[in-house]
């Protein structure tokens, strides 16, 4: 039998995929916190149980999805060159075409006010940027990765190409070849990235 955390987490969960369902669909300003309750089926007073508002709903669906893509920095089962390529990659926006609408509101609900003041009051700075600078650090204390690698350099620059591409996704309103995407990405891990892992050798920018 489910106990009263693990009720109260699904419950919140089901709200969350009921909004997440509704924003692939259509432009944001024309969903109501009525129509996210009727989508899952529950009363709308429980929504305020949860949360305070439509952009506090938006902003833990963005918060819940990054802290998902994070724990791949934490795959002991790739070796930690691989965790961070994979982090990187997963945190390019889905461009497939189910997901095309979702990316294009959530991109929009971060340029308000209200997820700019949320974002600076919980973290120092960016989310994407912190988990990677924390890991570099990490990797860098534990004598896997060089101790040469300017680690803010690189860590701003893959956490600038991801915001890149989710910008032009979203101001552009159409999708660019994520195949390719993936692909340059990748080119950079395996011909830039592979010094990070070779302590010996100094990395020259």
């Amino acid at each position: 039998m489910a106990t009263r955390k693990e009720q109260s987490d699904a419950t919140r969960a089901a709200i969350l995929e009921a909004g997440r369902k509704l924003l692939a669909e259509r432009d944001v300003k024309h969903i109501s916190i009525s129509d996210i309750m009727k989508q899952c089926g529950l009363s709308n007073g429980l929504f305020y149980h949860y949360f305070a508002s439509k952009d506090a709903f938006i902003t833990a669906l963005i918060s819940d999805e990054w802290s998902e893509k994070a724990q791949s920095l934490y795959d002991t089962s790739l070796p930690p060159l691989e965790r961070l390529r994979k982090y990187c990659t997963l945190s390019l926006p889905d461009m497939s075409p189910e997901s095309f609408q979702l990316h294009r509101n959530t991109m929009a609900f971060k340029l308000t006010d209200e997820y700019i003041r949320e974002r600076e009051s919980r973290y120092a700075d960016d989310y994407m940027f912190k988990h990677v600078m924390l890991y570099f650090e990490s990797c860098i204390s534990d004598g896997v990765f060089s101790a040469d690698v300017p680690a803010e350099f690189v860590a701003r620059l893959l956490v600038y190409v991801n915001h890149g591409v989710s910008f032009h996704v979203a101001l552009y309103k159409r999708q660019p070849d994520v195949t390719q995407i993936i692909s340059w990405f990748n080119q950079f891990f395996d011909l830039s990235l592979i010094h990070i892992s070779e302590p010996t050798r100094r990395v020259v920018i």
